[in-house]
């Protein structure tokens, strides 16, 4: 079962916001200041028409942010596909 797919189940699953064990099934990640990844180098890239078409359609189909796509092809992971959204109304 591919990571996209186990993460639409598990937020299905845990919809409330707390499992049976009462703890937060999605944990704050704000717990204190400077907790969060920082991410301070902007690079930018060119890209052709097509290129950008092409990029924008894997980004559509893949239900992630332009730069979540990118970063995941980064650290060596190809993102897939959702699947339809007749799985899961």
């Amino acid at each position: 079962m591919s990571f996209v797919l186990m993460n639409i189940v598990y937020r299905e699953r845990y919809s409330t916001g707390v499992h049976e064990a009462g703890k937060r099934a999605f944990p704050s990640y704000t717990k204190g200041v400077g907790t969060m990844r920082k991410r301070g180098i902007p690079i930018l890239i060119r890209l052709n028409a097509e290129e950008k078409q092409n990029l924008a359609k894997q980004v559509k189909k893949s239900g992630l942010s332009q730069e979540g796509y990118l970063r995941s092809l980064i650290n060596g992971y190809v993102p897939t596909e959702l699947p339809p959204p007749t799985i899961f109304p």
